[in-house]
């Protein structure tokens, strides 16, 4: 069941007038902006949205909802999926991160998935475990998409990047998930610290953080054959500085 956001009108753009305060952020390469929110259509709602980003800290999910609520759906009335870290979403692990997390999901209403990774399959976590959490993701994405027009937030890459900067190869799953939501909109949204003052386990307050969007795909229905990772990945890449494409600057 799909809860309601615990939230008042207000309360969101409150939240992220205070994002805005801890951190930079500034939105550039946006030339298609208005094409997605004409896919999107804002009041009422249509069609589904995936967004996709690459990973080098902690409040990288942040940016990317920020972006988001700001742009795309001022009004929640989507319903968003975030899905997550099952191991740094516990308190004992990772209180600021699991904290935010918590925090963020009141405010805006979003549906929490903690996943396990697959890194940490065989480390903290078995086969089995992993396999039952991506299955809740996809029982949660049928469910939502039924109800209302859905949005997924989801870093492909699946954790940060190792050495903090560098787009990984990342995971094929997206394709699967984005086919399951179609009619829908790709979207790559790249996340670059320009003065490069981070660290990757931490939340970095105060630091200047950039967006880029990089070229969409439009998928209306699941046998469309304009849909491919290679693509998806490329397309995050070149939303990227040259020096981040790691695996995929040479594809």
């Amino acid at each position: 069941m799909i809860e309601k956001p615990v939230n008042t009108p207000k309360l969101p753009d409150i939240a992220n007038k205070m994002v805005e305060k801890l951190y930079q952020l500034t939105l550039g390469n946006q030339p298609e902006i208005d094409e997605v929110k004409n896919f999107l259509n804002l009041d009422p709602p249509k069609n589904n949205l995936l967004l996709y980003f690459n990973h080098i800290s902690y409040p990288d999910p942040v940016f990317v909802y920020w972006f988001y609520q700001k742009y795309l759906d001022p009004g929640l009335l989507r319903q968003t999926i975030l899905p997550a870290s099952f191991f740094h979403t516990q308190f004992t692990h990772n209180p600021a991160f699991a904290g935010f997390f918590k925090l963020g999901k009141l405010i805006y209403g979003y549906e929490d998935v903690r996943l396990v990774q697959s890194y940490m399959v065989g480390k903290k976590y078995s086969k089995e475990e992993a396999t039952k959490s991506y299955r809740t993701l996809v029982e949660r994405i049928k469910t939502s998409k039924e109800q209302k027009p859905t949005t997924l937030i989801i870093a492909p890459e699946g954790h940060r990047a190792d050495d903090g900067l560098s787009l990984q190869r990342g995971d094929e799953g997206i394709v699967k998930l984005a086919r399951m939501m179609a009619p829908v909109l790709v979207l790559p949204v790249g996340i670059n610290y320009p003065q490069r003052r981070y660290q990757r386990s931490a939340l970095n307050f105060g630091q200047a953080v950039n967006l880029n969007l990089g070229a969409f795909t439009i998928l209306e229905t699941r046998q469309d054959k304009n849909l491919n990772y290679i693509d998806l990945m490329k397309n995050l890449a070149s939303a990227l500085p040259e020096d981040m494409r790691g695996y995929w600057s040479d594809k």
